[in-house]
């Protein structure tokens, strides 16, 4: 893709759909990191029950929502992959029931998240949980924001805005 270059040239720059997802990640909104992110770690959290138990990513998700459903109501799609978030980060011992200390939480809140979310020690798990899972770069977890990512018309744009970026590094 040609772009304008640093130096008033153009430059010729190659992106990746990877390039994309990062940028994404950097100055995204919920809609790109916080609910693929939450459906990702809910997905495992019903492996880790339901080892023999397959699908994609939604798949898992939406059977590890329905799984728990009958004893919580949830309210939005959000707060449910929310609160398999916090089972997860009790099932695999990340946390008790106490919840994350509070170094914990502000190092990876922000300001106002932390002020937001306060003792809700469900949203926080949550929140630090797939803000950890970025850092990770897990592949399933990378695999499935690409799948994302690829539906989404915008790509060719987002592209387009990387490429700039690079162009003038």
């Amino acid at each position: 893709m040609a772009v304008p270059g640093a130096t008033g040239g153009k430059s010729v720059v190659d992106v990746l759909d990877v390039d994309v997802l990062s940028l994404l990640c950097v100055c995204a909104t919920d809609r790109w990191v916080y609910l693929p992110a939450l459906e990702q770690v809910a997905a495992w959290y019903w492996t880790l029950m339901h080892p023999e138990d397959l699908g994609s990513v939604r798949e898992r998700a939406a059977k590890a929502i329905a799984e728990l459903e009958p004893k919580v109501t949830y309210g939005t799609y959000q707060r449910a992959l929310e609160f398999v978030a916090h089972r997860h980060a009790l099932a695999t011992g990340v946390v008790d029931e106490t919840g994350f200390p509070k170094s914990v939480s502000e190092h990876w809140l922000t300001a106002g998240e932390y002020e937001a979310l306060g003792d809700d020690q469900i949203a926080v798990a949550a929140r630090i949980t797939t803000r950890t899972l970025l850092f990770t770069r897990s592949p399933p977890a990378v695999q499935h924001f690409l799948e994302l990512l690829r539906d989404d018309p915008r790509l060719p744009e987002w592209r387009n805005a990387v490429a700039c970026c690079i162009g003038q590094a």
